[in-house]
């Protein structure tokens, strides 16, 4: 009985070193098999380096914007005359209560500087018409013979003289 329960324990041991083996063994590799044949061979090289810039160009504008989409790739050729770039103008900001003040200062002081100026055309006006009249009032008590008639108090303007005219435009 020794000897038989020894064999099974045997058989047993010899069962399990047997399965170890086998699932260590490599397993095969479905592959295909084919002939070779010559052809273009492509090879890639990844690798990290530097680059130095030869020539270093500055693009600006001479407004600010919005720069579009640029069609162009790096490394793309540019002839000259070509647009590089497009620029659309700012978006408006809203006003807030400071801007605001500022705008209606600067529209407050347009206004008193062109009331002034119409003030001074008509203070002109009446000065010309003034002169004009006191040209003609002297010009007829020179000629009836009522005034004195030396050269230095004959009337040196002409009754043609030129009226001061308004040589501006209303804004819309």
């Amino acid at each position: 009985m020794r000897l038989k329960r020894w064999i099974i324990i045997s058989l047993i041991a010899a069962a399990v070193v047997l399965m170890i083996a086998y699932g260590f063994m490599p397993a095969s590799v479905p592959s295909e098999i084919t002939a070779a044949t010559r052809g273009p061979l492509m090879v890639t090289v990844e690798e990290e380096g530097r680059t130095r810039v030869v020539d270093r160009f500055v693009v600006s504008a001479p407004v600010a914007g919005y720069m579009r989409r640029v069609a162009l790739d790096a490394g793309d050729a540019v002839k000259k005359g070509q647009t590089v770039a497009e620029l659309e103008p700012l978006w408006s900001a809203t006003l807030d209560p400071r801007s605001r003040a500022a705008a209606k200062a600067a529209v407050s002081a347009a206004e008193s500087a062109l009331k002034s100026s119409e003030e001074n055309l008509r203070a002109s006006v009446a000065d010309a018409d003034f002169a004009r009249s006191r040209f003609e009032r002297t010009e007829k008590l020179y000629q009836g013979g009522s005034s004195l008639r030396t050269r230095s108090t004959r009337p040196q303007a002409t009754p043609n003289a030129q009226r001061p005219t308004a040589s501006r435009q209303r804004p819309p």
